[in-house]
Order: structure tokens, then C-alpha cells, then sequence
């Protein structure tokens, strides 16, 4: 255990060590949200409406008004369960427009500043739909039909409240997947890894000190992070909400972490390690609902793009700074998570050996 604690705080020292690499390690995703925080102020730059559908057992859509809105090219539909998710969004502005069913009237809800997008998707829900093969013939009663316009104050920032979890995911992605695997990397190049085979010092308590280390330096950036959102740009955050975030975090980062040690595993050199990581950053951020959702990208994209830990990291983070944490909803995107953790690992495990050079 010694020995552990050693190794640990060895690490810690190496990057503490220099001016320098402290303030990049901490200054650079700080200016970062900052920065998006300055050119994003206003709003999104989708070009397409998104337009939120509440979808409830005991008052849903009427058929005639999804395929009249599922028939409109500018129109992107999110469904929701929970009327608490639909609004959450919206104050995100994540959503431009929110249409509910009470059983009598379609309530459109629209930003406080939106009243004319409001008054144009309400119009054209008031028309009678035609009878044809795409859009069904009315067999609910007139009193459906009436549109209630409604709207609803969003904070000015709600949309930088969409970006900061994938910035966490971000700054995640990299202090795992680069400093694990450079790290080891170098070590390995720089022969370390022979010497230390002459030594009594295990695998598993070498790799634990790397764990642990870049581990508590990649909290303490979350955390950084986080008080920055809070105070800056009023990200709403409560305590259920700031602990599930340290959890995944930590899972996220031990993720990343499994990834850099299995790439380090089998690239040998630092040089062409970093050259591999900057190759698969820019694919990771398109395809990871970063900064925008995967729906706007072709079918198969979307495909590859559910399949990372990146973006159901992103998707975690969104869920639980969104409002209330629902733990059936966390169950898929943290476990394809954890199953990358686990398979990365222990492939990791397997292949990694003192005397490869």
C-alpha cells in the first residue's frame, strides 16, 4: 500500500511539477467554456426547428396532427414521456416549440421570445386536415381541434446549459485517452517499464497508481469545470444532480482511461500515439451529440455514433443536469458505458507486459 500511495503521488508531481503544464491542464477547458459561453450567448445555430411531442398514455396526439407535423422538411420531432424532460429542454433550448394534448385542446408552448413561431405552428394545427392517404380522415371531436398558444420565459443561457456536458465528455476524453496512453507509452519508450520488471513492484499496483492518479487530476478538472457553469453561466445544479455527475465522471474517465492503456498496448511509440489520438478527436466529437445531435447526420453515422462511450457519456450528463434523474433511463446509456470500461480493460490486462518494447 505504500508503495501504491508513492507511485500515486509521483504521477501527481509529474504534471505538477511545471508551471507550464498546470495551467494547461487547468486553463485550457476553463477558457474553452468560456469562450463558447461568449460565442453562443444567444441561442443555437441549428437551421431546422426542433419541436418536442409529449406523448402520454392517457392524452396522446392526435394522428391527424403527427403526420400533418411529420410531413413539415423543417421540422425535427423529439417524443417525450415526461412533461418535466419536454420543458427541461426547452428552458435548454434545446427545443424550440413543445405541443401537449390534454384530450380537448393542443397546447402549444413556445419561448417568451418566439411569439411568432408559436403563432405559425399554431395556425397550422388549426386548419382541418385534409382526408388523404398520408393524412387520416378526423375521427375525433371538433373540441380537439382548438390550439391554445402558450409561452414560456427560457433563460438567456439555456443553450450553453446543452454544451457543458459535452465539454466535461471532452475534457474527459482527453485526460484519459491521452494521459493514460502517452503515459504509458513513454514508459515504455523510454524503457521504465524493463527496469521496473527487476523490481518487486506488481502490474496491478503499477497500474492502480496510474488509475488513481490521473483519476483524482481528472475529478478535480470536472470539479473546476462544474463551480465555473454554476457561477458563470447559471447552470442549474443540485446536489443529486452534481453527485451523479461525479459518479459518471469517474466512470467515463476510468472508460477513456482503459481505452489510452489498450492503445498504449498496442502502439509502441509516443509520436505516433499522439498523432492517433488527434486523428479519432475530430470523428469523436461529430459523431458524440457534443455539441450537436447526432439526428441532423446520416442514418449510418447515427448508427456508429450510439455505439461510443463518448456520446452516452454526453447523453448521461445531459439527463442528469436536465432535471429529474430517471434511473430506468440511465440503465442503457450507462451500461454500454460500463461495458466499454469493462471490455477495455480487460483486453488492456491481457496484452500488457513489462518486457514489450
Amino acid at each position: 500500500m505504500k508503495t501504491l500511495w508513492l507511485l500515486t503521488r509521483l504521477r501527481v508531481q509529474d504534471l505538477l511539477r511545471t508551471r507550464s503544464s498546470l495551467a494547461f491542464f487547468l486553463g485550457v477547458p476553463l477558457l474553452l467554456l468560456l469562450a463558447v459561453g461568449g460565442i453562443f450567448p444567444g441561442g443555437h445555430p441549428f437551421e431546422r426547428r426542433q419541436v418536442g411531442l409529449l406523448q402520454s398514455a392517457t392524452a396522446p396526439l392526435p394522428p391527424h396532427v403527427l403526420a400533418l407535423l411529420s410531413q413539415q422538411p423543417e421540422l425535427v420531432l423529439r417524443t417525450y414521456q415526461t412533461l418535466d424532460q419536454a420543458v427541461a429542454d426547452l428552458d435548454r433550448h434545446l427545443l424550440e416549440a413543445l405541443v401537449v394534448s390534454d384530450g380537448t385542446t393542443l397546447s402549444w408552448t413556445v419561448p417568451a421570445d418566439r411569439p411568432l413561431l408559436g403563432q405559425a405552428l399554431a395556425r397550422l394545427l388549426a386548419a382541418p386536415p385534409p382526408a388523404s392517404a398520408d393524412l387520416p380522415a378526423r375521427t375525433d371531436s371538433p373540441d380537439v381541434a382548438r390550439v391554445s398558444l402558450r409561452t414560456r420565459p427560457v433563460p438567456r443561457l439555456g443553450y450553453l446549459h446543452y454544451l457543458v456536458p459535452g465539454l466535461l465528455t471532452m475534457n474527459l476524453f482527453v485526460a484519459g485517452l491521452l494521459g493514460m496512453g502517452s503515459g504509458m507509452a513513454r514508459y515504455r519508450q523510454s524503457g521504465l517499464l524493463k527496469k521496473l520488471a527487476l523490481t518487486p513492484l506488481s502490474r496491478t499496483t503499477f497500474v492502480a497508481a496510474q488509475l488513481l492518479s490521473r483519476t483524482g487530476l481528472g475529478l478535480a478538472q470536472i470539479l473546476l469545470l462544474l463551480i465555473a457553469a454554476r457561477l458563470f453561466l447559471a447552470l442549474p445544479l443540485s446536489l443529486p444532480a452534481f453527485l451523479h455527475v461525479l459518479f459518471w465522471s469517474t466512470a467515463g474517465l476510468l472508460c477513456f482511461m482503459g481505452l489510452g492503456f489498450l492503445t498504449a498496448c498496442w502502439i509502441r511509440s509516443e509520436a505516433i500515439l499522439l498523432d492517433f489520438v488527434s486523428l479519432t478527436m475530430t470523428p469523436v466529437v461529430l459523431l458524440s451529440e457534443m455539441f450537436f445531435p447526432v439526428s441532423e447526420l446520416p442514418s449510418w453515422l447515427r448508427l456508429v455514433g450510439d455505439l461510443l462511450p463518448s456520446t452516452q457519456l454526453v447523453r448521461l450528463f445531459r439527463m442528469c443536469l436536465g432535471g429529474t434523474v430517471s434511473p430506468d433511463a440511465l440503465v442503457i446509456p450507462g451500461g454500454i458505458l460500463l461495458a466499454w470500461l469493462v471490455v477495455s480493460f480487460f483486453l488492456s490486462t491481457r496484452l500488457f507486459s513489462w518486457h514489450r518494447s
